[in-house]
């Protein structure tokens, strides 16, 4: 980059993020630093010029890398003269699958992200090298302003665990916190700035503190005893993390949200035990259990997996059966996708395609189905809904109760007050759930 006077900006970035909570808070932190140095640093448009576009990649599933390569074309069709640099996940694990792709012009691994500001001050593209490290990924400067309604708050990374069809260990290293002081400052600024739902995010979010001689229950203490304007929600949690005291820690903290979002991934033992998740059915479903007698009214959400190795009609009869007779408000559904160097990559009987297919139906017909059995049991209850940025389209506003409810708002009253919590009973006619 030319050479300027250090109160100049000139240039802009724009940013295109797939995948997670933690991944869209990473981008927040390389936004907040780039403004720094640019004069515009924001989610990519087609309509505004882009001198840089950073691709922020996830590598969950063969298919979001796809989406990144797909997204990726479009913006150098788009913006043919810009610089495309991809990051991420994707790119720490296989860099010159990346840097191979003609629209791509450098690959930053997961440590460089911290110092992209330097990166773009001296111009040091660095390809990747190695994977992340205990000291970084984790501890960039949180931003405090320039999110939508509610922001992402990277508190952990990395993870340890191991499953057998997961390849983020290898992509984000090991386990790694942020200190207590650090993110309780960041919670009081951010609500000061008048952020009034903050959402801690992590990559294994029920092992912050291990490194820190600390637990989630010492984390959520110490919230306890803060004097915001702010309500948290937590993200993802493992059920190997979760116990029936941190359960109740969770649902019995005023200032948390009663949400909890559990990954079960299969409702069949074998296929649980294939999976390396290292905990029982009997487990799972006492967990979720406890939450609803300590709060009737939590949301509680999972993720599924459809299509694993050695999946048969009974396993998946045993996952449909258990999602049915256990209160769940959502599903997140996803097709197994066969990582590289994953254990899970060499397991044989994998479901034909055709298989899959019709499963994958099958769950996301019963998704629709426990989404409008929460949506009518919370009929007429009063709860606490925070008003949302409009989407991306400009065209819809949304508000989100705490319990994860979207209604769509048509009061022109409230549709002035955004980034506001306002108490409402719930009507379920209107409701349109995007959660």
């Amino acid at each position: 980059m030319e050479q300027r006077d250090e109160n100049t900006k000139v240039g802009t970035v724009g940013f295109i993020t797939i995948g997670c909570r933690a991944n869209q808070a990473d981008t927040a932190i390389m936004a907040t630093n780039l403004c720094e140095i640019f004069s515009e640093a924001n989610p990519f448009s087609a309509e505004k010029k882009c001198d840089f576009i950073i691709v922020n990649t996830c590598t969950v599933t063969s298919r979001a890398e796809a989406d990144a390569r797909k997204l990726i074309r479009r913006a150098k069709r788009i913006h043919t003269d810009a610089r495309v640099i991809v990051t991420g996940c994707a790119a720490q694990v296989d860099y010159e699958k990346w840097r191979g792709m003609p629209e791509v012009d450098h690959v930053l691994g997961i440590l460089d992200r911290d110092r992209i500001r330097e990166i773009f001050e001296r111009e040091q593209f660095n390809e990747i090298s190695g994977t992340a490290k205990p000291s970084g990924g984790v501890l960039g400067s949180t931003p405090t302003t320039g999110h939508r309604s509610r922001p992402f708050l990277k508190i952990q990374d990395g993870c340890t665990r191991g499953c057998s069809y997961c390849i983020v260990p290898r992509a984000r290293g090991p386990e790694r916190s942020r200190p207590l002081d650090m993110i309780v400052n960041d919670l009081v600024i951010l609500s000061e700035n008048g952020y009034r739902e903050i959402v801690l995010s992590g990559i294994h979010l029920g092992r912050w503190g291990v490194d820190l001689n600390l637990s989630l229950t010492d984390l959520l203490e110490e919230l306890d005893k803060l004097n915001i304007d702010s309500r948290i929600r937590l993200s993802s949690l493992e059920p190997m993390d979760l116990t029936p005291e941190l359960i109740i820690k969770i649902l019995t903290i005023e200032k948390i949200c009663p949400h909890l979002h559990i990954p079960l991934q299969s409702g069949d033992q074998g296929i649980l035990d294939a999976m390396g998740r290292g905990h029982t059915i009997e487990d799972y479903v006492g967990l979720i259990r406890t939450a609803r007698e300590i709060e009737p009214n939590v949301s509680i959400g999972t993720d599924i997996i459809v299509g694993f190795p050695g999946e048969t009609i009974e396993s998946h009869k045993n996952t449909i059966d258990l999602i049915k007779e256990n209160p769940f408000s959502y599903l997140h559904v996803f097709t197994y996708s066969p990582r590289p160097g994953t254990r899970a990559e060499k397991l044989p009987d994998r479901p034909a395609g055709g298989i899959v297919r019709e499963r994958m139906r099958e769950m996301k017909t019963l998704d629709s189905e426990k989404r409008v059995a929460f949506l009518n049991s919370q009929a007429g209850t009063k709860r606490n809904f925070l008003i949302e940025t409009p989407d991306s389209s400009g065209s819809s506003l949304y508000a989100l109760s705490d319990n994860y409810i979207r209604i769509l708002v048509k009061d022109s009253v409230l549709q002035s007050r955004i980034g506001i919590l306002v108490p409402m009973i719930i009507d379920i006619n209107g409701i349109e759930d995007r959660a």
